[in-house]
């Protein structure tokens, strides 16, 4: 379960700050390190290009995580998120998470990937970019939709889950 969250929250970050500039200008290159600091704090760190001319800052994010079966959880950026212009830089995401019902999150862990097709996304985040600040609101959009906007599926550039520290 943690590891959907952990996937969850560096695809929605990317997502936001996508949503801001040209395709091309914003990408995930790889999920560098997944763990955890706590029970409700995981560890996330993305290797990050912005070929951008703007820095980019995304100061807020709320997301719930739901199943057919109802509210998972939600994840919840705790600070700020600076990505500087015209670079390539690792960022470890400061998230917490919230499991609101673990019966849920044990069946989504259980299903694996078919269960994660079936999950869906509603929140917002704020991204600001050079003098540009905009919120992006989701409700209900489909998990595998952030993956696919990325060119990723859940394996492609993703670590081998057995051998994190989770």
């Amino acid at each position: 379960m943690i590891r959907k969250f952990a996937k969850f929250t560096a695809v929605l970050a990317a997502l936001a700050l996508f949503s801001c500039m040209h395709p091309d200008d914003i990408r995930i290159l790889e999920l560098e390190h997944l763990g955890m600091e706590t029970m409700t704090k995981p560890v996330v760190t993305v290797r990050v290009r912005n070929d951008s001319r703007k820095n980019i800052r995304i100061t807020e994010g709320r997301f719930t995580l739901a199943s057919p079966s109802g509210r998972i959880g939600e994840v919840m950026l705790t600070d700020r998120i600076d990505i500087p212009k015209r670079s390539e830089t690792s960022i470890t995401l400061p998230i917490r998470i919230k499991i609101s019902n673990p019966l849920a999150a044990a069946s989504l862990a259980a299903g694996g990937g078919a269960a994660a097709d079936r999950l869906t996304v509603t929140g917002e985040a704020t991204v600001k970019a050079g003098a540009m600040k905009k919120k992006f609101a989701f409700d209900n959009a489909p998990f595998s939709r952030f993956l696919t906007i990325f060119g990723a599926d859940r394996t492609d550039r993703m670590p081998d889950y057995e051998n994190t520290d989770l």
